[in-house]
């Protein structure tokens, strides 16, 4: 995580320029955002914790594959 987050955070915020601060700031919140409703999830469903999270960490990453297929195609 400490190697990831920052380099993943600058070439994210890398096309911006004179917004970076905006887009951090953005950034910031998609991923509390996405923390606070994953955390909702994994409360609500009636599975034992570990395999609520398991499904909720398998939902998001099949989420996030999506999105970077679709991303790539454009």
């Amino acid at each position: 995580m400490g190697l990831i987050n920052p380099l993943g955070t600058a070439v994210t915020l890398q096309p911006f320029g004179q917004n970076a601060g905006a887009a951090s700031a953005l950034l910031g919140f998609l991923q509390m955002g996405c923390a606070a409703i994953s955390i909702a999830i994994t409360s609500a469903l009636p599975l034992s914790p570990y395999l609520a999270f398991s499904a909720v960490i398998a939902t998001s990453l099949l989420m996030a594959m999506v999105t970077f297929a679709v991303a790539v195609k454009r």
